[in-house]
């Protein structure tokens, strides 16, 4: 191995430390809801959330890997890179997240927005790879290192409508702030979603995106 190679190795195993250093300083900073859950932030499934209401399926809140995204237009551009593919259109400053992924039609490829509220589309590659953020220069296949803090918590498969619990169905009622999805899920992919729960009647839950409150006004 070349004095360059190990150099280059070790300066990545340095900021690989110091990321990790940091995180947990603020992890010890963040407030732990009900169940365990660090909210409001994404989890990664370790199982299959199926489509059905009350379904649950473990996931984890820490993650500490290199995960590749390409580098690739916003106009339509003849390519074969799957669809779902995390992207960027031009070369990221360390720290940035990536919000798009590769978007296919036939054989034409763009790199857009992503919509991570809604359900993968069709044809996007399964499980979805991660959102990388931290970029990191390399040709044309790029790789950022993820890193989010270590909880486990359990996922909910729930309606993006306001819905009662049913305290005779023996499944467990959602708790505010709980991840959930209103879509199946594959292992390995992300929720950014969380239980709602209504101020009026805490029966009442729906799926929103993490940004929304815990608590709302509801039915």
């Amino acid at each position: 191995m070349s004095h360059e190679s190990r150099q280059s190795r070790s300066v990545s195993k340095s900021r690989f430390a110091a990321v990790l250093t940091g995180l947990a300083c603020a992890a010890s900073a963040w407030a732990i809801h009900a169940g365990g859950a660090l909210a409001p932030e994404p989890v990664d499934l370790t199982e299959p959330l199926p489509a059905s209401q009350g379904a649950l399926a473990v996931a984890v809140q820490t993650k500490a890997k290199l995960a590749a995204y390409k580098v690739w237009p916003e106009a339509w551009t003849p390519g074969s890179i799957a669809a779902g593919t995390p992207c960027a259109t031009q070369s990221l400053p360390g720290g940035v997240t990536l919000t798009k992924r590769i978007e296919a039609d036939g054989k034409l490829r763009r790199c857009v927005e992503y919509d991570s509220n809604s359900a993968p589309p069709a044809n996007a590659v399964r499980p979805l790879p991660p959102m990388p953020m931290d970029s990191e220069d390399k040709e044309n296949s790029r790789k950022a290192l993820t890193v989010k803090a270590v909880d486990l918590v359990t996922v909910i498969s729930w309606p993006a409508d306001w819905t009662e619990h049913n305290s005779d169905s023996g499944s467990p009622a959602p708790y505010p702030g709980q991840p959930c999805s209103d879509f199946a899920l594959f292992a390995g992919e992300t929720t950014y979603k969380h239980i709602q729960t209504s101020r009026n009647q805490t029966a009442n839950h729906r799926c929103v995106p993490i940004t929304k409150p815990i608590y709302a006004n509801g039915p």
